[in-house]
């Protein structure tokens, strides 16, 4: 791990500094006010670039979780050695496979091979993330350019306080001004854990007590700030009985946050009643990291009429949530199967 620290006038300056020479992996370690301006430290997991050498091979990394898998070129049936099968059915056999692990809900799994089988051939992410582009909408959220409050809504344990640091953390790198507000006021140890955290990106912070304050402490952030509100845990066979309910008829845009691994068939109820009770029109999927199998985030979209947003593969806030696209979604599901010869 690379550690570093930088010093500069202003937070924004600083942070500029931090993306420039550490990028998007960047871990805010501390930010601090001193006589000479604002003091960040900063480390990143990533090595140093070994210098190049024309007499060696070039090295192959590792690629990031989200990152396509690279497939060889698929051989026309002219190319093909006598006996062997076609590379098209080979690939859609595969793409079937890896849909039928992830436990879709029937009536999507068949749709979604229907559009497999009608594929032309082509490497495994393509085939796949054709078919999910057909499927589900995707609409990631630009932090940079967003003018509406996002309110974070999800299930216990579904990761949207996580997800808001992160949102944050991207905000901030882009010279962004971020105020946040939290309802979640309750739960032990989150007030003053995320209270730390947005006092070393130079975030705004405050608690909402009461729901009827929601609009006075929107409107005390920053001309042209992101906004970002943390929530209680919402039971998603009960929305009826969210205490901020009321306070999303306006310019406030919720975002669901859930799980990936839940249950395929609960996930798309969810997110049904998120559409139907809150207006929601995007999710954020989480913790792909700690689950094999993603059906629950295809079945949500697809069922519940929601845009997948974006993809968070990590509760390292460091890692961003990665703007969702069909390819990325495709990637991460063939790796499951890639990375478990018996599925």
């Amino acid at each position: 791990m690379r550690l570093r620290s930088v010093i500069a006038p202003s937070m924004r300056e600083a942070m500029r500094r931090v993306r420039e020479d550490f990028g998007e992996d960047a871990i805010i370690v501390s930010a601090e006010e001193t006589g000479n301006g604002v003091l960040i430290m900063a480390a990143t997991e990533r090595p140093e670039a070994p210098s190049a050498d024309p007499q060696e091979k070039d090295e192959v990394t590792a690629e990031p979780t989200l990152r396509e898998p690279r497939d060889p070129a698929p051989q026309t049936p002219a190319e093909m050695p006598a006996g062997k099968p076609s590379p098209i059915r080979s690939t859609a056999t595969a793409v079937e496979r890896c849909i039928d692990f992830h436990g879709l809900p029937r009536p999507v799994a068949a749709d979604l091979t229907a559009i497999v089988r009608s594929a032309n051939g082509g490497p495994e992410t393509d085939v796949l993330g054709l078919a999910l582009d057909r499927m589900v909408g995707f609409s990631p959220i630009d932090v940079a350019a967003t003018v509406h409050p996002l309110m974070m809504i999800g299930d216990a344990g579904a990761g949207k306080t996580v997800t808001l640091a992160k949102l944050a953390t991207e905000a901030r790198l882009a010279g962004r001004d971020v105020a946040a507000i939290t309802a979640d006021t309750a739960r032990s140890g989150g007030m003053e854990q995320l209270a730390a955290f947005m006092g070393a990106i130079g975030a705004d912070l405050w608690p909402l007590d009461r729901p009827d304050d929601l609009g006075r402490l929107v409107a005390m952030a920053k001309p042209g700030s992101l906004v970002l509100i943390d929530t209680p845990a919402v039971n998603p066979l009960d929305c009826e009985s969210f205490p901020l309910r009321a306070q999303l008829g306006g310019s406030i845009e919720p975002v669901l946050v859930m799980a990936a691994g839940s249950q395929a068939d609960d996930a798309a109820e969810a997110a049904a009643a998120a559409r139907e009770v809150f207006g929601v029109r995007r999710l954020i999927a989480t913790r792909f990291d700690t689950s094999h199998r993603f059906g629950a985030v295809i079945a949500a979209a697809r069922l519940g009429r929601i845009s997948i947003a974006g993809l968070s593969a990590s509760r390292r806030i460091a890692e961003p949530v990665r703007p969702a696209a069909p390819e990325a979604l495709a990637a991460l599901m063939l790796n499951q199967i890639a990375s478990r010869p018996d599925a």
